[in-house]
């Protein structure tokens, strides 16, 4: 049958390798082809690091911005706002109230402003809202291909997308200057 061997261990090391050292070791010794690789590998993870603590850090910001339902309310009546219109603000906009201060500035001289809406209506202006997100989301998508085709790389990509606002000729620019 097959013998099983002991496990290897490393002779005559008795303390710990720093991997800084071995990399370094490795360079003197003509491995500056593992080494870029190495350190190519170790950059990647760092730029998604980077990336999941800048994306973590804006879906606190959004929370924070967001607050509670009664909160964001509470901000429009705060700006002078009437309760029915902040509150007609509100579900147009998923309580969002900084939308939802946009919305009631764009739309303060609309006649139908104080309407209440039916269910029909938030119901279809919510499927409006989805679709609307779909096709941002496919924009993106098509922007990511349109510049891997340039020859950029993913992450460069989505790098230079969260930078510029997810603005294709923007980040494009970013990209080539």
């Amino acid at each position: 049958g097959v013998e099983a061997r002991p496990p290897l261990e490393p002779a005559g090391l008795p303390v710990p390798v720093e991997l800084s050292d071995l990399m370094q070791a490795l360079a003197t010794l003509g491995g500056t082809d593992l080494l870029r690789g190495l350190q190519a590998q170790r950059s990647a993870r760092d730029r998604q690091e980077e990336r999941d603590d800048r994306r973590e850090e804006e879906e606190g910001e959004e929370e924070e911005e967001q607050g509670s339902p009664e909160e964001a309310l509470q901000q429009l009546i705060d700006m002078g706002f009437p309760e029915n219109r902040a509150k007609k603000a509100l579900s147009i906009t998923r309580g969002n109230a900084q939308m939802g201060m946009d919305w009631l500035l764009e739309h303060e001289g609309d006649p139908d402003i104080d309407e209440v809406l039916t269910e029909d209506q938030l119901r279809q202006m919510e499927q409006e809202m989805d679709l609307r997100e779909d096709e941002e989301g496919q924009d993106q998508q098509d922007a990511v291909e349109r510049l891997m085709d340039m020859g950029f790389s993913e992450d460069e990509i989505l790098i230079a997308l969260e930078n510029c606002h997810h603005n294709f000729e923007a980040a494009a620019a970013w990209l080539l200057g």
